[in-house]
């Protein structure tokens, strides 16, 4: 293949020629990309700042409520067991328990009679008290002195007797981690609340 004799000055036109060229295409470029419509973003579809940095509270403690019978006739027994769960040592637990009084009834046991049978997990029950009218079970349990305990199993056991017929709650007194004044599992030697997480129940009732 023979290739042409550019001169020196042939090289430089050609050159020019493609710088030309490229900033002549570059200007249509940019003519044309002003004359599309802008594309409008939502904001809601972009996360801001505050949302990002949001951390949920860490669940360092869990207490939940179960039972076998959670569709039941008028006048049959709901066993429920109350389940805790923590992953540090704990001295004790107070827990707040309502129930819908209209279609439960607690099926009290021991000498005096109390509303929880004791579970697995602490040794001592200080309080175990039942407000039948309120609908409120309220039972506060800790180690022996000097004892630490990671809670995993049983809190204790309820017995309820459907009366009527519906849908019945029961569930704990919590609002969040740290609240000192509803349900709390006590950390071993600095008293703060574990307790983030809890699982309620509801039982059908039928006829």
């Amino acid at each position: 293949m023979i290739l042409p004799n550019f001169t020196a000055s042939g090289i430089k036109r050609l050159i020019i020629f493609t710088v030309a060229a490229v900033i002549a295409g570059e200007i249509v470029w940019a003519g044309w990309v002003l004359t599309q419509p802008a594309v409008k973003v939502d904001r809601k579809d972009v996360p801001s700042k505050a949302a990002k940095d949001v951390i949920k509270p860490v669940s360092l403690a869990k207490v939940s409520l179960t039972t076998p019978q959670k569709t039941v006739k008028v006048g049959q027994t709901v066993p429920v067991t109350i389940n805790i769960s923590s992953s540090k040592l704990s001295d004790g637990a107070d827990l707040i328990i309502y129930y819908d009084s209209r279609l439960l009834t607690v099926v009290t046991s021991g000498k005096p009679a109390v509303p929880v049978t004791a579970g697995n997990v602490y040794h001592e029950y200080l309080f175990n008290d039942l407000d039948e009218k309120a609908g409120v079970i309220s039972v506060s349990a800790v180690n022996r002195r000097g004892e630490a305990t990671l809670a995993r199993g049983i809190f204790g056991l309820i017995n309820f007797k459907a009366k009527a017929v519906g849908q019945a709650k029961v569930a704990f007194d919590f609002t969040t981690l740290g609240n000192t004044r509803d349900s709390n599992v006590i950390e071993s030697k600095t008293t703060k609340d574990l307790l983030g997480e809890v699982e309620n129940l509801e039982v059908n009732i039928l006829p």
